[in-house]
């Protein structure tokens, strides 16, 4: 055979094979690629989806915290616990019924105990008001407060007046929880001043 021809065969041979292994090599990329890109595709399908699982959970938790919180919380109103106050009591229609003796008894019956006179001192700083004089425990002479009942009978300045009735009688000057307010009782105990019926009005 001609040796020209020899070699024109053996190099179309070569390119064929070339050609043959090129395209092997080029398809099987072509998979792979394809291959990683469903890979990636996949796993940013599925880091999303975990993701806003993730989302909706912590959203679930927090509404959940808010309700628990809600359902905790003490909305009721309050209303503020008595405090106890100075207060005057006498007699039916506010006389001077009472001796030392009997002042103890007369407090006891409406939850309270016999003033001091630091309380009463401390009572008409606070504005306490009342003409009428009453006992206290750690004295021996009868007292009353005066503020703005400035005149004769009732005193001349604002300042803690004594004065012990010529019968030895007089109302109580108690320290407690003082009743609210109603016909029963506005007829023997006296309003804290003209303008409020307690202390803590």
């Amino acid at each position: 055979m001609d040796p020209k021809l020899i070699g024109a065969f053996g190099l179309l041979c070569i390119c064929s094979i070339g050609s043959s292994i090129a395209a092997s090599m080029t398809g099987g990329n072509g998979d792979d690629d394809s291959s990683g890109s469903g890979a990636g595709a996949g796993a940013g399908a599925g880091a999303g989806a975990g993701s806003g699982a993730g989302a909706d959970a912590d959203a679930d938790a927090d509404a959940g915290a808010d309700a628990g919180a809600d359902a905790g919380a003490d909305t009721s109103s309050t209303t503020p616990d008595p405090q106890p106050e100075v207060f005057w009591i006498g007699g039916t229609g506010r006389s001077y019924e009472y001796t030392k003796a009997q002042a103890a008894g007369v407090c006891t019956k409406y939850g309270a105990a016999v003033a001091t006179d630091a309380q009463l001192t401390a009572a008409r700083e606070a504005g306490a008001d009342w003409c009428a004089t009453g006992w206290l425990s750690d004295q021996t002479v009868a007292k009353y407060p005066i503020n703005t009942t400035i005149m004769p009978g009732c005193g001349s300045k604002p300042d803690v007046v004594e004065y012990t009735p010529p019968t030895g009688k007089a109302g109580v000057n108690c320290y407690g929880i003082k009743s609210d307010d109603n016909e029963q009782v506005a007829d023997i105990i006296h309003k804290f001043n003209r303008s409020k019926w307690s202390r803590h009005d």
